[in-house]
């Protein structure tokens, strides 16, 4: 199997040079683990694409997610369609390593329906109780690692779930500071400028990271 870092530039480098939709492009994909996982059709040939799990080489390994307070029950935030929340946790995981400069981030958006596990293998299904991620990585970890196309050894990655997600940000589920007991039904709306204020501004501003020095600069979205 390619190095870490061998196995990122190979992948980049075929493809950059032959084009990605052509002929010439999918052929030199041959014998590149990435390529060959996304080249995969059924399940059985998924399954033989990966590698030893969290001791693969190419993979961020075991992943635990942190959680963060933006928003507090006595500053509340206010939605763009009317009302106001707070507070609001935010679960979010991050692969890589912040630089001195700070202008390393790439930050990834998650599908609606998705959430903040992008790649490695999560160490806590045991106690969230997401028991299906013990089959497999993150949704994008063809991608995001060591050599590959996200390069953790360059960048630090940083994925947040969305708010009203069930993935450990404030949501339905989670218990309505008024009544003491779960939002349900009663939660409010939220738009995508909502999840993007509190994601853009709040987050970077609470992890203490320079926002003029790289931070959203280089977004990537990683579902529709």
């Amino acid at each position: 199997m390619p190095s870490r870092v061998r196995l990122g530039q190979a992948w980049s480098g075929r493809f950059s040079a032959a084009g990605a939709g052509s002929v010439s492009a999918r052929r030199t994909c041959v014998g590149v683990p990435v390529c060959a996982l996304i080249r995969a059709t059924t399940r059985e040939e998924k399954d033989n694409t990966r590698d030893a799990g969290p001791a693969a080489l190419d993979s961020v390994g075991w992943t635990t997610a942190k959680t963060l307070r933006l928003v507090s029950a006595d500053a509340p935030m206010e939605l763009e369609l009317g009302g106001r929340i707070g507070p609001v946790d935010v679960e979010y995981e991050t692969y890589g390593t912040l630089s001195p400069r700070k202008d390393n981030v790439i930050f990834i958006g998650h599908a609606l329906s998705g959430d903040a596990h992008v790649a490695g293998w999560d160490k806590e299904t045991e106690s969230n109780g997401r028991s299906w991620r013990r089959r497999k990585p993150g949704w994008w970890d063809a991608v995001v690692g060591p050599g590959k196309a996200i390069d953790t050894q360059r960048y630090f990655v940083i994925c947040p779930n969305v708010l009203g997600s069930c993935y450990g940000t404030t949501g339905p589920a989670s218990l309505d500071p008024k009544t003491g007991k779960p939002y349900g039904l009663a939660f409010p709306m939220v738009t995508e400028g909502d999840l993007h204020r509190l994601r853009s501004d709040e987050l970077p501003l609470k992890l203490r990271c320079a926002r003029e020095r790289g931070w959203c600069q280089r977004p990537v979205t990683g579902g529709l």
